[in-house]
């Protein structure tokens, strides 16, 4: 290879990058897809929003089985803590578990709630202890209860109440956080020293769908007016980057200096897919063909992305 072979294959790279193969997965459902949940390259679940259908697959996407069917629900999340235990929760004060990887679920809703109230976000450390956000409407307002089990959802602890909307609870670093419309809270999870590390005075920031932060403890969230919300370590300020006019639900960091954010076609058709591989200074368009986007996982080896029309595809790291 000449230096001017060499030159043009250097600037090719990041190109190259955006045009890596995605593999799309057979599902066998045409519903949407809200989570994908990936206990290693082989093993997963995914579920369908408002028709409580639950796949999974064990040969990495190959194939997807509907292993169960619960009542129309709108589930929000679920999360598996190894290859037996999980949890799946939503509306009408539902939260689920397995301990035997999915073949059967026992219901572990939280006694001091009504049914109509909707379990939003969920967050479990290990398969006894977890969190979940319990959303409240009253009078025009909204708020949270956050509530905590010891013992695998058996029963459930009032642990804090947050003048806020928390549709999203996430681990960043060592801590738990929260994230809602206009709002970032730390330490969700610590009544008296929980802290509102973002508010949106504006207003143009929206729902702050989901947080993610790399090995150097930058964090990026993603809104509902397409934004991106970028903070470095150790700063106290948040830089706000507007990459689509979309909806943005999904973030995650997969690599040096690299990100995956997703979402939405509601106002524009040209893209739900955007990388950048300079750590959010610029965006790339990735795919303009994929339907909307709810997920974006990561496992060892590959991307995972799921979302409208039963589509799930994957990417080799």
């Amino acid at each position: 290879m000449n230096k001017y072979q060499l030159l043009i294959f250097i600037f090719l790279l990041p190109f190259c990058s955006l045009q890596k193969e995605w593999i799309i997965q057979e599902t066998g459902i045409s519903d949407g897809i809200h989570d994908i949940e990936m206990i290693d390259d082989h093993t997963g679940y995914a579920y369908s929003y408002g028709t409580g259908k639950l796949l999974k697959t064990k040969n990495g996407g190959q194939s997807w089985d509907q292993i169960a069917q619960f009542d129309s629900l709108y589930f929000e999340q679920i999360q598996f803590i190894d290859n037996d235990y999980g949890f799946i929760c939503g509306e009408n004060n539902t939260i689920m578990k397995t301990s035997d990887g999915g073949d059967t679920w026992i219901d572990c809703h939280i006694m001091q709630e009504s049914d109509n109230n909707l379990i939003y976000g969920m967050y479990f450390i290990n398969e006894q202890t977890g969190l979940v956000s319990v959303l409240k409407s009253e009078n025009g307002n909204t708020s949270s209860k956050i509530y905590q089990t010891s013992n695998g959802g058996e029963t459930w602890e009032l642990i804090n109440s947050l003048p806020y909307m928390v549709l999203n609870v996430e681990k960043v670093g060592i801590e738990i956080w929260g994230t809602g419309p206009g709002v970032i809270l730390r330490n969700i999870d610590q009544k008296d020293q929980w802290t509102d590390v973002f508010i949106d005075s504006t207003r143009s920031i929206g729902q702050v769908r989901d947080i993610a932060m790399d090995q150097k403890g930058k964090i990026l969230a993603v809104s509902f007016t397409g934004k991106v919300l970028i903070k470095e370590p150790d700063h106290e300020e948040w830089e706000i980057a507007e990459v689509t006019t979309n909806r943005l639900r999904s973030v995650t960091w997969y690599g040096k200096n690299k990100w995956l954010i997703a979402g939405d076609k509601n106002t524009d058709e040209d893209c739900t897919l955007f990388e950048t591989t300079d750590n959010g200074q610029n965006w790339e368009k990735v795919k303009n063909e994929f339907p909307d986007i709810h997920r974006i996982y990561i496992t060892r080896k590959y991307v995972w992305i799921a979302g409208k029309e039963g589509f799930i595809a994957k990417m080799r790291i």
